[in-house]
C-alpha cells in the first residue's frame, strides 16, 4: 500500500515520463539546474504576447514568488512580431521582468507539463549540432540501462516478472528495454494489484535516476550547449537566417506594463470570429473589457492602447540592434515593416484622415539634407514600378534630393512608399508639409486612400461591391455614395 507522499510523487513523475519516451528526448528546465550548469543571473525584462483567451494564465502568477515558468521574448529582429502573435492569435503584450532559467537566442518551442516546468526538445536545445545531440541521447540511453539492469538484478520475484515483461513489450513496441519499462501500463485482470502498484515505483526510480542524473550528463557538454543558446540564426530552405525572436524562460514573473494592440482589438469588435465569442450573451466588447479589468486590478495600471506606427517607439529596446548579427537582419526588418504598413491603415478612422490631408500649406520649401541625388533615369526607373524592392527604397528614404522625393511622391506607383511617406516621416516640418501636399496629386494614393476610408467606414465584399455592414460608430451615408461613385 503507497504512502499519500509516495502516491503523490508517483503521479507528478508520471506526467514527466512522457518526455523520456516520446519520439523526441526532452530535456527538462529546472532553474536549480540551470543556475548550476549556467550560473544564476539577475532579473531580467523580456515580453510575453497573448491573446484575450489566454491572457489570465500569466496574470495568476503575478508577483507571487510561483514557481511556473513563462516563455517571453527579450529580443526582435521586427517590430511585426509584436502585432501578430506566436503561439497565441496575439493582440495582448506583458511587459515583464523576472529570473531567466534558460535564454535561447532563437525560438526553441519548449513545452510545459502539467505542474508548471518546461521541457525542451534535444534537437531543439543543440541546434545545428546534431553529432552532440546524439552523443547526449546515447548517454542518457546508458544511464537508463545501468539503472534497469540494477532494477533487473534485484532478488523479487514481482520486480523481475515486470522486467521480464519490459523485454517484451521492447521488442514488440520496437523501443530500448528502459524505456519500455517507463512507459508500460498493466491492465487489471491480468496483473494483481501489487504488481500494478510495484510497477509504478519502478517506473518513479527510472524516472527520479534521469531527473538526477541529467545535470550530470549536460555538464560534459556545456561548452557545446552554451554556444547553441546563443545562436541567433535558424535554418530554412534557402539557408541560414536571423531569428525573428528569442526565447527566454522566466519564473517569478512581476507585470510591468500590459498593452492592447488597437488594430487587434478593432477587427475583433467589427468582425469577431466565432472562437472568440463563446456563449450568446458574451459582445466582443465585454471580453476585451473585462479582459482590461483584471489586468488592471492585478497589476495596480491601466491598459495602454498601441497603434502600429506606434510600435518601434515603445518596444523599440527589444530590437536586436546587432551585436553579433548580420546585415540581412536590418533588410528582413525593413522587408517586413514595409509589407506591413498597409495592413495598418485599417486603423486609421475618416476624423484622423482628415486632419493629415487638411490645412498643410505650401510653408518655405527647404532642401533636404539627406541626399545629394539619384538622378533622373533612378527616378524614372523607381515611378514605374508597382512594387519597390529594398534598394529602391534606400535611394528614396537616404539619396534621393528634395526635388526628387517630390516627383517620386506626385509619380509612384507603390502604394506603401506613398504610405510611408504621408504618415511616417518625421519631424513634421515644411519639407514634409511640400511632400504631404504633392501627395495629394498623385491618383494612386488618392484612389487608395478612398478604398481605405470606404472600408474602414462601411467595409465592402471587393467581388461584389456590396457592403457588409456599417461601421456602428463612424458610418456616413452621404461619405459613403461620395467615395463609391468615385471609387467603381
Amino acid at each position: 500500500m503507497l504512502t499519500l507522499k509516495e502516491a503523490i510523487e508517483i503521479s507528478v513523475f508520471k506526467s514527466k515520463k512522457r518526455y523520456l519516451i516520446g519520439e523526441e528526448l526532452h530535456i527538462p528546465i529546472s532553474k536549480p539546474m540551470w543556475d548550476r550548469l549556467l550560473g544564476q543571473r539577475e532579473r531580467i525584462k523580456a515580453l510575453h504576447l497573448t491573446d484575450f483567451d489566454v491572457y489570465s494564465g500569466l496574470l495568476q502568477h503575478h508577483n507571487r514568488n510561483s514557481s511556473p515558468q513563462f516563455s517571453f521574448m527579450a529580443r526582435i529582429s521586427n517590430f511585426s512580431v509584436i502585432s501578430r502573435g506566436i503561439a497565441t492569435q496575439g493582440g495582448i503584450v506583458y511587459e515583464c521582468t523576472g529570473y531567466p532559467v534558460i535564454h535561447a537566442g532563437s525560438d526553441i518551442y519548449t513545452e510545459v507539463d502539467k505542474d508548471g516546468m518546461r521541457w525542451v526538445p534535444i534537437y531543439n536545445l543543440m541546434g545545428d549540432s546534431i553529432d552532440k545531440a546524439e552523443d547526449i541521447k546515447y548517454d542518457i540511453d546508458q544511464m537508463l540501462f545501468k539503472k534497469f539492469r540494477d532494477i533487473a538484478g534485484r532478488d523479487d520475484h514481482i520486480t523481475r516478472k515486470l522486467c521480464e515483461y519490459a523485454g517484451d513489450q521492447s521488442k514488440s513496441k520496437k523501443v530500448s528495454v528502459p524505456k519500455a519499462l517507463i512507459s508500460m501500463e498493466l491492465p487489471h485482470g491480468y496483473f494483481t494489484d501489487e504488481e500494478i502498484s510495484t510497477l509504478g515505483k519502478l517506473q518513479y526510480e527510472m524516472v527520479k535516476e534521469f531527473m538526477e542524473q541529467i545535470e550530470v550528463i549536460l555538464r560534459k557538454y556545456l561548452p557545446d550547449i552554451k554556444k547553441s543558446l546563443e545562436d541567433r540564426f535558424v535554418i530554412k530552405g534557402d539557408g541560414p537566417t536571423v531569428a525573428l525572436w528569442d526565447e527566454v524562460i522566466l519564473n517569478n514573473v512581476e507585470i510591468e506594463n500590459a498593452y492592447f494592440i488597437r488594430s487587434i482589438t478593432n477587427n475583433l469588435l467589427d468582425s469577431p470570429p466565432s472562437y472568440f465569442l463563446k456563449g450568446p450573451d458574451i459582445s466582443a466588447e465585454d471580453k476585451i473589457n473585462k479582459a482590461e479589468d483584471d489586468i488592471k486590478r492585478t497589476i495596480g495600471k491601466s491598459v495602454k492602447y498601441v497603434d502600429d506606427n506606434e510600435i518601434p517607439r515603445i518596444f523599440g529596446e527589444y530590437l536586436d540592434k546587432g551585436e553579433g548579427l548580420v546585415k540581412e537582419s536590418y533588410e528582413q526588418q525593413l522587408e517586413d515593416y514595409v509589407g506591413n504598413l498597409q495592413e495598418s491603415w485599417v486603423d486609421f478612422g475618416k476624423g484622423i484622415i482628415a486632419a493629415h490631408l487638411a490645412n498643410w500649406g505650401m510653408g518655405e520649401v527647404q532642401k533636404f539634407i539627406s541626399g545629394s541625388g539619384i538622378g533622373k533615369k533612378a527616378v524614372k526607373l523607381i515611378n514605374t514600378k508597382l512594387q519597390l524592392d529594398l534598394n529602391d527604397w534606400r535611394s528614396v528614404l537616404v539619396d534621393a534630393s528634395s526635388k526628387e522625393k517630390l516627383e517620386i511622391a506626385e509619380k509612384c506607383k507603390d502604394i506603401n512608399m506613398l504610405y510611408h511617406m504621408a504618415f511616417n516621416w518625421h519631424p513634421f516640418n515644411s519639407d514634409i508639409k511640400m511632400i504631404r501636399r504633392t501627395l495629394v496629386k498623385n491618383p494612386q494614393f488618392v484612389h487608395q486612400l478612398k478604398l481605405k476610408l470606404l472600408q474602414h467606414i462601411a467595409p465592402f465584399d471587393v467581388h461584389s461591391k456590396k457592403r457588409i455592414y456599417k461601421h456602428p460608430v463612424e458610418y456616413d451615408s452621404t461619405l459613403e455614395k461620395k467615395l463609391k461613385k468615385s471609387v467603381f
